[in-house]
C-alpha cells in the first residue's frame, strides 16, 4: 500500500474521481451516528465534516452509497456536474484526516505478533517479574 502525503492527497482529490468519492464516504463515516442522521456537526471531535460542509458532505456520501456506479464497484452512484466540482473544491481541506485514516488502515493491516520470551528482560519489568513468578507458582500449586 502506497502512503500518500497530505499534498499528494490534495492533488489526487481533484484529479481522481474514485478517490474523491471514496474520501467523501470515509469522512462521512467518521461523523457520529447522530451527526450522520441530522447531517450536521454536533461534536467538536476533530473528525468528520466541519459544520460548514456537514450537510453537503452527508448528502453527497448518501448519494454515492446508493445505486450502481460506473466503476463497477459495489458502491453507489457517481457525482456529476456541479456536485462533482463542489466536492473537488471542499474536500482537499480534509487531506490531513485522510492521511491519518490511511496510516490507521496500514497499521491495522500489519500482522499482530507476540513478543518472544527471549525479548523479556526481568530487570526492565520493575517488580513485575516477581509477581509473574509468584502467580506461576500459585497456578502450579493449584492455588489459582
Amino acid at each position: 500500500m502506497e502512503i500518500l502525503t497530505v499534498e499528494q492527497i490534495k492533488e489526487a482529490l481533484v484529479k481522481d474521481q474514485y478517490l474523491l468519492e471514496t474520501a467523501i464516504v470515509a469522512i462521512w463515516e467518521k461523523q457520529t451516528e447522530d451527526e450522520q442522521r441530522s447531517k450536521t456537526t454536533n461534536h467538536t471531535n476533530g473528525v468528520g465534516f466541519a459544520h460548514c460542509d456537514a450537510f453537503r458532505g452527508a448528502r453527497m456520501a448518501e448519494y454515492i452509497l446508493k445505486g450502481v456506479n460506473h466503476y463497477g464497484k459495489d458502491f453507489g452512484q457517481n457525482l456529476t456536474g456541479t456536485h462533482l466540482e463542489k466536492a473537488k473544491k471542499f474536500m482537499p481541506k480534509y487531506a490531513k484526516q485522510l492521511y491519518k485514516l490511511q496510516l490507521a488502515k496500514l497499521e491495522a493491516s500489519k500482522p499482530k505478533t507476540e513478543p518472544k520470551a527471549s525479548q523479556y528482560n526481568p530487570e526492565d519489568m520493575d517488580g513485575e517479574w516477581e509477581i509473574y513468578q509468584q502467580m506461576t507458582e500459585d497456578i502450579e500449586a493449584g492455588r489459582l
